[in-house]
């Protein structure tokens, strides 16, 4: 695994995750990128930033269709903002 910033494209650090328990994995990702932290919830990892969780996040979504032939993406993404 290669850990990088978002804003630096250069190689920070890189990860040997082989033969790790799924723990000491996610616990070597978070020491490598400490603005991050897991969590385990209801049998879902969650990685997250560190200093709390994005207002996108915690958006609600009533519901969201994603069928038919002619998806058009940005027509998706716009509905999904005027979500109230």
């Amino acid at each position: 695994m290669i850990v990088t910033g978002c804003q630096d494209e250069s190689v920070k650090q890189v990860l040997g995750l082989s033969g790790l328990s799924l723990r000491d994995a996610l616990d070597a990702i978070v020491r490598a990128a400490p603005l991050y932290r897991w969590q385990l919830n209801d049998g879902v990892v969650n990685l997250l930033p560190s200093s709390g969780v994005p207002a996108l996040l915690n958006i609600g979504i009533a519901e969201f269709d994603f069928s038919g032939d002619n998806v058009n993406l940005r027509e998706h993404r716009l509905r999904m903002t005027a979500q109230p």
